[in-house]
């Protein structure tokens, strides 16, 4: 029996993402930082949409890597890539001098409904993005 999942394509995937998220994550960080009014300008959603592409350059990485399963890998690497970054955010979290909280409160820094939003996209966007990758490496 064959292995539908490629562990070696998932991680390189998934640190692909990650290598793609970070520098997104801390840019918003100094962003957010240095704007009065961050949330009423135009870059939250260009972030957004950052990220987006970040999940889709995970999966296209998993999705070319493993052929045979570029959905699951797609999926997986792009997952993958959310779960690496979580410790990140938390040392963002820690470093930063705010009274958020990191789960609770009016703005956390780890909403539990941003994160199943970040993972419900992220798995979406990996395996579309994987099945692409792999069908334009086949095609």
């Amino acid at each position: 029996m064959t292995e539908v999942i490629d562990r070696r394509a998932v991680l390189r995937g998934a640190v692909f993402g990650l290598a793609v998220i970070v520098p997104i994550t801390i840019l918003r960080a100094g962003l957010d930082r240095s704007i009065d009014d961050f949330d009423d300008t135009a870059w939250p959603g260009v972030l957004f949409v950052a990220l987006l592409v970040a999940f889709a350059a995970a999966g296209v990485v998993g999705g070319r890597a493993a052929p045979r399963a570029p959905l699951s890998n797609g999926a997986l690497a792009a997952f993958g890539a959310v779960v690496l970054w979580l410790p990140i955010r938390l040392v963002i979290w820690v470093v930063r001098d705010d009274s958020r909280g990191l789960v609770s409160g009016d703005e956390a820094a780890l909403a539990p409904g941003q994160l199943l939003v970040a993972a419900v996209l992220a798995v979406a966007l990996g395996m579309i993005s994987g099945w692409l990758g792999a069908r334009r490496l086949s095609g």
